[in-house]
Parts: structure tokens; sequence; C-alpha cells
């Protein structure tokens, strides 16, 4: 953290008390502002030699009072330290804070609208990788999905990865991390409007199968009674309608989602004659 970066800046620093504390490493000062750059730049260097970017994903999608400033400098700081994974993670995460509001409203957005919002951590947007229609072909794709099983049956999140387990070995630049920022960004964005769809969809069935006066269910396929009151269930839903993004394709509350369709959709057929 030397060679012009100001390792005792006092936000990059509060970062990774914060950090620190959600991994339960104990932060060996009080006072923050009082610290050496000695101490501080040891502290942050032990924070990054014991965390994985898993750890770092954890915690990110998770401080959700986290602000560019913050992501910014922590951008930077990975940039510097080459840390391509915690990078890639910062970045991606940075688009999704610091992104205009209509973002959000759009159905897509274009490389260059991604490029602009990125340019405070990365600087000026290049000409883009030979690999881009790769991804592309992957986000057009994903926007034809209708479903929130289509990311698993087609197996997105994995091929997205390899793709860029692929290109990373050969070293990102620039519009390679804007590139993958806004796979990952629309990936995000798809993501919640096919997993509020799945829960409405359960809420709905949910309320059918109790106008039927039907108010059990066998849920011994992922573990649960055989004989689950709706009532939990939808207890169940309400906690789903606040999901954890931090592995899609790995998440256990991701896979019981879907389970739980095809066990109402069975649930809801006819009774044999």
């Amino acid at each position: 953290m030397s060679n012009g970066e100001n390792p005792v800046d006092h936000g990059l620093l509060f970062f990774y008390v914060c950090f620190a504390k959600f991994m339960g490493i104990e932060c060996p000062f009080q006072d923050l502002k009082s610290q050496s750059e000695a101490q501080a730049t040891q502290f942050v260097s032990k924070i990054d030699q014991r965390t994985t970017p898993v750890d770092l994903r954890r915690f990110l999608q998770q401080e959700t009072k986290l602000g560019e400033p913050v992501l910014r400098l922590l951008a930077k700081h990975f940039l510097h330290q080459h840390a391509s994974d915690k990078l890639f993670l910062v970045v991606a995460e940075y688009l999704y804070t610091a992104s205009p509001e209509w973002f959000h409203s759009q159905a897509t957005v274009s490389m260059a609208e991604v490029a602009e919002v990125l340019e405070p951590v990365l600087g000026q947007a290049g000409e883009l990788p030979a690999w881009t229609p790769e991804l592309e072909k992957l986000i057009e794709e994903l926007s034809a999905y209708e479903h929130l099983h289509d990311l698993a049956r087609f197996d997105l999140f994995d091929r997205g990865r390899k793709l860029k387990a692929r290109v990373s070995a050969a070293g990102m630049n620039t519009m390679g991390l804007v590139t993958f920022a806004r796979f990952n960004y629309l990936l995000r964005k798809t993501f919640s409007r096919l997993w509020d769809a799945e829960v409405w969809w359960i809420e709905q069935a949910l309320i059918e199968l109790e106008s039927r006066a039907e108010f059990f269910i066998d849920c011994s396929e992922i573990g649960l009674s055989p004989i689950v009151p709706t009532n939990e269930l939808f207890e169940m839903v309400c906690e789903w309608k606040r999901p954890s993004f931090n592995d899609y394709a790995n998440d256990v509350t991701y896979q019981k989602v879907q389970k739980i369709r095809q066990i109402l959709e069975t649930a809801l057929l006819p009774e044999p004659a």
C-alpha cells in the first residue's frame, strides 16, 4: 500500500475494521485516526491475506450502508494490489451502488453507459476485448429467461464463471472489467426479477391450496416434515422476499425456492379419477 496510495485513509481503514469484525478478526487498535502508517498498512495487509473473495462478497452484499466513496477507495486499493478477483467483486458492487436510478428501470444498459459509471474507478474506456461476443451471447440468452429455474437449467452461472476464469488467466484490462461488471449487473437484475416472480407464484399457489381447504404440504423432499402447515410456508415466503445474492447458483435458499415450486405444482394437480 505504498507507491502513492495513502494507507491510512480513514474511509479505507474504517472499511477494513468493519470487515475484520464481520470475519471475527480482532482489531489491534481503538482510535483509527491515531494509527501510524505502518500500523494501518500492516492491519490492512493482514485482513487481505486472511480473507477470500467469497468472504469479501458476503460482506459487500450484506453491508448495505457502504457508499460510493468507500467502494471507490477499495477498488483502487485492489487495483494497486493486482488482486483481480477481489477487484472484480468491488467493481461489480460499485456499479450496482453508483449507477443512476434510471439504470434500474431499464431492461438493459449499454457498454458505454456502464463504462461511464465506472470511469472514476477504472479510468477511461478503451477498445472492447476480442472475447466480448462470447459474453454478449450469454446476455442475450439471459434476457430470454422467463423462470428462475432457467438460470440453473441452462447452466448460465457456471458458463459465465468459466469464461471469466479463462479470460482472467491472460489478464483482464479496464474494458474486460467493464464488460464483466455489465454482465454481473444484468445477471443480478434478471435474478431479482425472476426471484420476485417465483416468490409471487409460490404465494399464489399457497392461497389457492388454502382455498381448497388443503392446509398441509409434504415437504419431505427438501428435508422438512411431510405435513408442513401452509402458514409456515407463508412465513418462509416472507423471508424469501429479502433474498441474499451471495452466490446465486450455490445458495441453499435459491435451490429451496425452486424445489418448493415443484412441490406446489404437484400439489395443485387434480387428483387422479
